[in-house]
C-alpha cells in the first residue's frame, strides 16, 4: 500500500532557539560589557549638565549586563539575534547624536525664543539677544577629546556587536539546517 506523507516541517531557528557556541557568546558578552564600560565615563561628566538623558544613557548601557550574563552563560540564537538588534539601534542612537552634535546651534530668535543646547565649546545664552558679532555666528557642538574617543570607541563596539552576534546566528541556522533530517519523499512504501 502507498501512503502518501508530507515531509515534516520544523519552527524556524530563532523560533526554536538553538544554543550557540559559547566561543560567539562570550565574546559578544565581553563587547556588550566593553560598550557598558565605555559609557560610564560619559554618564560620569554629563551627570549635572544633562541629567534627563545621562539617567536614560545609565538605564540603556545597564540594561546590557542581563543580556551579557545570558550571552556567558548559556547562549542561544535569540540573545544573539536580541544583542544585535539593540546594538543595531545603539549605533542608530550614535549617528543621530553625531548629526546633532554636528549642526550649528543659533542664537534665539523671536520665532524661537530659546538658543539650542551646545554640548562644549562656547555656550548660546540670552546674551546674544542683543545684536552683536557672536549673536551672528553659529557655534558647532563640541566633543572634548576625552569623550570623542570614548564615543567612538563606543560605536565601534556597537558595530563589532552586530557583525558577531550575526555571525554567530547565520552559523546556528548552517548548522540546524544541515543536521535537519532530510525530507521524507511524496511516495513512501508502508510496510502494512
Amino acid at each position: 500500500m502507498v501512503h502518501t506523507t508530507a515531509a515534516p516541517t520544523r519552527p524556524p531557528v530563532l523560533l526554536s532557539n538553538p544554543a550557540v557556541s559559547h566561543r560567539w557568546g562570550r565574546s559578544a558578552a565581553v563587547l556588550a560589557l566593553a560598550c557598558l564600560i565605555a559609557h560610564l565615563p560619559l554618564i560620569v561628566s554629563h551627570v549635572t549638565a544633562a541629567p534627563v538623558s545621562t539617567a536614560a544613557m545609565a538605564i540603556v548601557s545597564l540594561s546590557c549586563i542581563p543580556c551579557a550574563r545570558r550571552l556567558w552563560t548559556a547562549p542561544t540564537a535569540q540573545d544573539c539575534a536580541v544583542a544585535a538588534a539593540l546594538a543595531s539601534v545603539m549605533v542608530g542612537v550614535h549617528l543621530l547624536l553625531e548629526i546633532t552634535m554636528a549642526t550649528p546651534t543659533v542664537p534665539p530668535t523671536p520665532d524661537m525664543p530659546m538658543a539650542t543646547h551646545q554640548h562644549g565649546g562656547v555656550p548660546v545664552t540670552h546674551e546674544l539677544l542683543q545684536p552683536g558679532p557672536l549673536a551672528q555666528v553659529p557655534h558647532h557642538m563640541a566633543m572634548s577629546g576625552a569623550v570623542e574617543v570614548t564615543f567612538y570607541f563606543a560605536s565601534a563596539m556597537a558595530l563589532a556587536q552586530i557583525a558577531l552576534n550575526v555571525a554567530a546566528v547565520a552559523l546556528v541556522v548552517r548548522r540546524e539546517k544541515a543536521s535537519a533530517p532530510a525530507p521524507l519523499g511524496q511516495d513512501t512504501v508502508s510496510p502494512w
